[in-house]
């Protein structure tokens, strides 16, 4: 059990980021496609525990202790060494978003230039790459439950406090900026982009973690954890769009609304 609620807490704690805890994401890959791209998330909470546990086994398998091993594996040694160099690409450029989401959380919530909360994020990433891995997956699993537990109280509020009409929402739904003129292409999308995010601590795990049935279980309790956020968020956020669809930040608009120590709490997990 100890073994599947770690495994399980690393796929939470490493995909959920800036996209899930902002509300962006969502907005933008499924919100944006209205009550079908509810549907989508639905979705997510099938293929997410399928790519997880995937990972983890590749991991187990091959016995990494990094992410190339494995490209290579699946790759090949001519296409691994490209594919690694795009990961590496894609996980810099998700640094970079991190960044400049500290900016506006900073701008947003505290008043402050965009520059105070760059420079605060670039420290924190730096932090963490001075740290061992094990350390890394010990501050990975144990934030997923904090952040469980405050995403559950923000958006249970966010549902109950709905005011608009199910046509309203519609209406402003079809006019946000959307990834991809289908529901189910945006749920491909961002399955794939979240499967990049979690690709390298996952593997990782694999080979870390001895108890392969908690790896197994993990992994896939992780993935469904993943959908169901998935859900909730997008819901949340759905039904709350007449007056979150112009915030950066959606979520932590609703948690201002709802509680100043509720707000200031997911202002630390954006953050």
């Amino acid at each position: 059990m100890k073994t599947t609620l770690r495994v399980a807490g690393v796929y939470v704690g490493a995909v959920v980021g800036a996209g899930y805890a902002s509300g962006q994401e969502m907005l933008q890959f499924f919100v944006s496609h209205g009550v079908w791209g509810i549907v989508g998330t639905a979705v997510t909470m099938i293929l997410l525990p399928i790519l997880g546990y995937q990972l983890v086994m590749l991991g187990d398998q091959l016995h990494v202790r990094n992410h190339k091993k494995v490209l290579y594996h699946l790759c090949g040694k001519y296409l691994g060494p490209v594919i690694d160099i795009a990961l590496t690409f894609f996980l810099f450029g998700l640094g970079a978003i991190m960044i400049a989401g500290s900016g506006s959380l900073f701008e947003q919530s505290f008043g402050l230039a965009p520059i105070w909360g760059y420079v605060f994020m670039s420290l924190v990433l730096i932090s963490t790459l001075l740290l061992d891995t094990n350390k890394i997956i010990t501050i990975i699993s144990s934030l997923s439950p904090y952040i469980l537990v405050l995403l559950f109280i923000i958006v249970v509020y966010s549902i109950f406090a709905s005011e608009a009409s199910f046509a309203t929402l519609e209406s402003i739904a079809s006019q946000q900026l959307t990834v991809s003129p289908h529901w189910t292409l945006s749920t491909l999308i961002s399955v794939s982009f979240n499967f990049m995010v979690g690709f390298a601590i996952m593997v990782v795990m694999g080979a870390v973690e001895k108890d392969r049935k908690g790896l197994r279980n993990g992994a896939i309790l992780g993935g469904v954890v993943l959908g169901v956020i998935a859900v909730i968020v997008a819901l949340g956020v759905y039904l709350n769009l007449d007056r979150v669809h112009e915030a950066e930040m959606p979520i932590l608009l609703l948690a201002h609304e709802f509680n100043p120590i509720v707000d200031s709490s997911w202002q630390s997990v954006c953050s």
